[in-house]
């Protein structure tokens, strides 16, 4: 079964090798991203995943109160 997994980042270079330790460790992973806090809102919105990687210090977020409230789009 494939998993689900985005990783919400505003920097490049921490969502690219993240997403490179996935891919070589897991077989069945689908990767999606996110820059901003407002991009990951609409990507979970439009779809499910089963697993979130979240830097919570991104521009436009809002710290540990995001995590509530992204539970809720779920």
């Amino acid at each position: 079964m494939t998993r689900k997994i985005i990783i919400a980042d505003d920097h490049f270079v921490v969502r690219l090798g993240t997403t490179l330790i996935l891919e070589s460790h897991y077989k069945d992973v689908q990767i999606s991203c996110a820059e901003s806090y407002t991009e990951l809102t609409n990507k979970l919105y439009a779809e499910e995943f089963d697993l979130p990687i979240l830097n919570i210090n991104m521009p436009e977020s809002k710290y540990l109160s995001m995590i509530a409230e992204l539970k809720n789009t779920a």
